[in-house]
C-alpha cells in the first residue's frame, strides 16, 4: 500500500507530525466535526478558522492550549487563503521557536468517524491516519501497514470476534473500544457501520498507547484485499 507514514501522534488526538531531515511536517486535525483545525505540540499550538473573507490563525506558546481557546498568544493574524496562512505560520514558527516546519497541505486529518464533510480548503475530503483497516469482504480487521489479520468477526456481529494472536499490543485497544465505544445510535446504523467504527476507534486507542508508529494515510477505513 502507498501513503505509509511514520508519525508521532499527539496526546489526546490533536494532530500529528513526522520528522524528516530536521524538518517537522505537521498534520492538521479537524476538531470533531467543526471547521476548527488544530495542532498541539510540545513547542507550540495552532488554531485555524475560516473568517470572511479568508482564514484566521492563532499561534500559542507551549502548554498554554486547551480545547477551550485561550492561553498566551504568540500572534493572531488573518490571510485570504489557507495556503497563505500556512506559509506565514512556517515563518512565524521559525522566527519564534527556531524550528523548521512545513504543513501537509491540501487535506486534513479526520478525527470524528462517521461524518463526511469537505475540508475547508475544499480540495479533498478529510483523511484518516490509521494503523488498522476493515477488510469488509473477509470480515476482519487488518494491520494497515503489513496487511496481516488482527481480528476476525464471528457470525453477523461486530462484538463477537476472535484474535489472530493472543496477547498482541493491539488487543487492549480493541477491548477498550468494545467496552465504551458504542451506543444505541451506533448499533442502529448496522453491523457493517459498527465494524468500521471499531476499526477507527481501536486504531485511535492504539495510536495513543504507542506515541510513534507507522500508519496509513487513507480517505477510507475499508480495504479491498487482492
Amino acid at each position: 500500500m502507498s501513503n505509509k507514514i511514520i508519525l508521532t501522534i499527539i496526546d489526546q488526538s490533536r494532530g500529528a507530525y513526522s520528522i524528516d531531515r530536521q524538518c517537522m511536517t505537521i498534520y492538521l486535525q479537524r476538531q470533531g466535526i467543526s471547521e476548527l483545525l488544530t495542532f498541539v505540540g510540545d513547542h507550540f499550538a495552532i488554531e485555524i478558522l475560516p473568517r470572511e473573507p479568508g482564514f484566521q490563525a492563532t499561534l500559542f506558546y507551549p502548554k498554554s492550549f486547551g480545547f477551550c481557546r485561550g492561553g498566551q498568544v504568540v500572534k493572531q493574524f488573518s490571510r485570504p487563503t489557507l495556503a497563505d496562512v500556512l506559509e506565514d505560520l512556517c515563518q512565524l514558527i521559525a522566527d519564534t521557536f527556531a524550528l523548521n516546519v512545513k504543513f501537509h497541505t491540501g487535506d486534513v486529518y479526520r478525527y470524528c468517524h462517521g461524518w463526511s464533510r469537505p475540508v475547508i480548503a475544499s480540495e479533498a475530503e478529510d483523511y484518516y491516519l490509521t494503523p488498522f483497516l476493515f477488510a469488509k469482504n473477509e470480515a476482519m480487521i487488518i494491520d494497515a501497514v503489513s496487511e496481516k489479520a488482527l481480528v476476525v468477526f464471528e457470525d453477523s456481529d461486530f462484538e463477537r470476534l476472535s484474535y489472530a494472536s493472543r496477547g498482541t499490543p493491539q488487543q487492549p485497544a480493541f477491548l477498550k473500544a468494545l467496552y465504551n465505544g458504542f451506543h444505541n445510535h451506533d448499533r442502529k446504523k448496522g453491523v457493517e457501520y459498527c465494524r468500521e467504527r471499531l476499526t477507527w476507534l481501536a486504531g485511535e486507542n492504539y495510536k495513543q498507547r504507542q506515541g510513534q508508529l507507522e500508519v496509513l494515510k487513507t480517505p477510507s477505513l475499508v480495504a479491498e484485499l487482492v
